[in-house]
C-alpha cells in the first residue's frame, strides 16, 4: 500500500490517501469517484497544491497505462503545459481507451493519447 498520511480521528491513527494518490485512483477508476468530470476538476482546481511527479510516479507504480492517458489528456485540456515534461517518453498502450468508463463508447479520438473522448471538459462552465 502506498500513497498514504496518517492522521487523528477522535485521537485514533487512521490511514487516509494523500491528495496525489486520490487524483490517480480517480483516474484509475473515475466510475468510483463520481466520473472524469469530477477528477479533472480536483485537478483543474488544485494543481498548484499538487506534487504531479508524484502524482505519475504512482500512476505508473500502479502499471495502468490508461491512468497516464487520462493525466495527459486532461492536463493538456486544461492547458497545464507546465508539466507535459514529466509525461514526455513514458509508454501509452496502443488500444483506445475511453476518457470516462462510465459512458458510451462514442465520441472522437484523440490520437495523441489513444482516448475516445466521450464527455466535453469544459473548465469554462465551471468558473461560473
Amino acid at each position: 500500500m502506498f500513497g498514504t498520511t496518517e492522521v487523528k480521528v477522535e485521537n485514533s491513527p487512521v490511514k487516509i490517501s494523500t491528495p496525489e494518490k486520490t487524483i490517480v485512483d480517480c483516474l484509475d477508476h473515475p466510475e468510483h469517484s463520481g466520473g472524469i468530470e469530477e477528477a479533472t476538476k480536483a485537478i483543474y482546481f488544485e494543481h498548484k497544491n499538487l506534487d504531479f511527479k508524484k502524482i505519475v510516479d504512482m500512476a505508473r507504480k500502479m502499471g495502468n497505462r490508461t491512468i497516464i492517458k487520462r493525466l495527459g489528456y486532461l492536463l493538456e485540456r486544461l492547458g497545464l503545459h507546465e508539466y507535459d515534461n514529466l509525461l514526455t517518453g513514458l509508454k501509452i498502450s496502443k488500444g483506445y481507451s475511453c476518457l470516462d468508463p462510465k459512458l458510451p463508447k462514442k465520441g472522437k479520438i484523440n490520437e495523441r493519447w489513444k482516448l475516445r473522448v466521450n464527455i466535453k471538459i469544459d473548465p469554462e462552465q465551471w468558473a461560473r
